[in-house]
This record gives C-alpha cells, sequence and structure tokens, in this order.
C-alpha cells in the first residue's frame, strides 16, 4: 500500500476557451469541477497503474463534501481529516487555440493547531498498514513548515521509505530529513541549490549536489526539455516523445507516480526513469492525472535516455 499525504487538497475548476484574451469577456466550453491538489493527481495516476494507494488530507465545508464524494465517485481510497475552514478552489484556464493553461491557485484555508493533530495522528494510524510514503504539495496557512521532515521521521523510524515532492516554505525541511526520492522541477531545485537550474547541464549539476546532500534518488524536471534522475552511481536524462499537450496540469505529479510504480517493481534507474517520463507525457494530453494505462506503456517506449555520468 501507498499512503499519498497531501493537506492542501482542492476543487479543481477547468474551463475551457477558445482564445484566452485579458481585459475581455469569454464563454466558455467543457466545464469541470473535480478533486484536485498535487496529492489527488498521483493517486489517480497510480490508481490506473493497478496499484494500491490511500489518500489523505484536509477537506472542510461543501468543497470538502465534494473533494470527498468525487474521489469515492474515482474508487480512490481517501481518510479525510475534517477542518472547520472551506477547502480552497483551484482555476484551470485553458486556451484550447494556442494550447496554453492559466492557472490560478488559492492558498488554502487557515489550519489550527487542534486540525494539524489530528492529521498526524491520522498519519500514524495508517503508516503500518504502507510501505510507500508519499508526500506531495504545498501546505495550508497555519501548518508549520516543517511538518513534512517531522513525518518523513516517523516513516524511516518504522522502515518505510519515502518520496517528496514539495514547494515552498515546506521543502528545505523536508528535503533535509532526507527522503528516499526527492522529485522537484527546476524552479524548486534553485531554491535548494541557491543558483540557475535553466538548463540540462545546469539540472544535472544541481541533481548531483541535491543527491549528495539530501536524498538517495534525486529528479529535477524540466518540462518538455526532460527530466535528470541521479543516484550513487548513475546520472541519466530523460526527453519525453514529441507530443501534442493539451494540459501539462499535473504531470509533475504523474511522473512522481511513476517512480513509486517504478520503485515498487525494482526496475534499473533508466527504466524507473523512462516510466516516470511517460507518466507525465501522458498526463499532458489531458491533464489533473487524467491518463490511461496504454498511452504511458507507449510512450515509455519513445522516452529518449541518455547517461550523463561525468558532468558534475
Amino acid at each position: 500500500m501507498i499512503l499519498v499525504v497531501s493537506p492542501n487538497l482542492a476543487v479543481d475548476q477547468t474551463v475551457h476557451v477558445n482564445h484566452l484574451v485579458v481585459g475581455q469577456v469569454h464563454r466558455s466550453k467543457s466545464p469541470r469541477r473535480e478533486p484536485g491538489g498535487k496529492g489527488v493527481n498521483v493517486a489517480r495516476v497510480l490508481s490506473t497503474l493497478e496499484l494500491p494507494c490511500l489518500l489523505t488530507g484536509f477537506v472542510g465545508g461543501a468543497h470538502g463534501h465534494l473533494i470527498s464524494e468525487g474521489l469515492k465517485r474515482e474508487k480512490i481510497p481517501f481518510t479525510p481529516c475534517p477542518m472547520r475552514n472551506e477547502s480552497r478552489t483551484c482555476y484551470l484556464f485553458v486556451d484550447d487555440e494556442r494550447l496554453q493553461q492559466t492557472v490560478i491557485n488559492e492558498p488554502g484555508p487557515n489550519v489550527d493547531a487542534g486540525e494539524v493533530a489530528a492529521l498526524v495522528a491520522a498519519f500514524q494510524r495508517q503508516l503500518p498498514a504502507c510501505k510507500w510514503v508519499v508526500f506531495s504539495g504545498s501546505l495550508p496557512p497555519g501548518v508549520p513548515a516543517g511538518l513534512y521532515g517531522e513525518l518523513i521521521a516517523v516513516a524511516h523510524a518504522a522502515g518505510r521509505r519515502t518520496l517528496v515532492d514539495c514547494s515552498g516554505s515546506a521543502l528545505r525541511p523536508a528535503a533535509q530529513a532526507r527522503p528516499f526520492l526527492l522529485k522537484i522541477n527546476h524552479a524548486e531545485a534553485e531554491s535548494l541549490v541557491e543558483r540557475p537550474v535553466e538548463n540540462v547541464d545546469q539540472a544535472a549539476k544541481a541533481a548531483t549536489y541535491l543527491q549528495s546532500h539530501y536524498a538517495p534518488l534525486v529528479m529535477i524536471t524540466l518540462g518538455a526539455a526532460g527530466a535528470v534522475l541521479a543516484s550513487d552511481d548513475d546520472k541519466y536524462l530523460f526527453i519525453p516523445p514529441t507530443i501534442q499537450a493539451r494540459n501539462t496540469v499535473g504531470s509533475g505529479d504523474a511522473t512522481l507516480a511513476g517512480l513509486v510504480a517504478g520503485l515498487i517493481q525494482g526496475l534499473p534507474i533508466e527504466e524507473l526513469g523512462k516510466l516516470a517520463t511517460a507518466a507525465g507525457a501522458a498526463n499532458a494530453l489531458h491533464g489533473g492525472g487524467h491518463c490511461t494505462k496504454g498511452e504511458i506503456e507507449e510512450f515509455r517506449t519513445r522516452v529518449q535516455c541518455r547517461r550523463m555520468n561525468g558532468q558534475e
């Protein structure tokens, strides 16, 4: 079982328009409201890959009810942590003509100390049944920046392997807790190494640094340019197949789900990176963690892999 900890869950509101122009009135088409947040995207892809997972996070108000009911319909196991305030909404505006996305994420509701303690208690109850723990997404206001780091320490003491994909104030404490795998994008890598990570060569150097200081496995994603994956012995660049991306929101989360799946299967690093990169590319066809196992398998055969050892 894989435990996915994602405190800052949301209702994702997706709106498609033909051509988005700032300052003008638009008529939307194909509106969609569904459970969202990075952890939801991870859980969706894990479910697609037929891996058992359990999602946990804060929910509150009418939005929290929508999240819980939506996950139930999708048959994604979910342990809600109730809070008194309303769950947030994240807005995605998709320009169908230019295939561009504009995202506006609410920061999330204020969470009090008692609600944080309840989440920690739920985590401790769920941990014995899970061998892998994924920490995914931002922390809502009121949650201590070191929460992920504290929970990682608890998981390690119980002999569980941990994977992290987060940003903001939560990132450095989580990395310092030395998770088994750290998956971040180039901007998040810049915040840890405190230097630019704008291209493949810079990402390779940053991955080597992060791997030696924070986690045995580090992946830095660079969007369509690919991803660098570093371990103690190897470093590889993975380049996704060329596709017509329709919605890239959630591709990093799908990549993380692919990494979990590959680690559980015991794949060598070359195949691990191919599976993760393929999952991210498959998500870009639909967005929000929506893709099929067949799409992932097809793209997996088309991912390019290049060894980068020696690039320091």
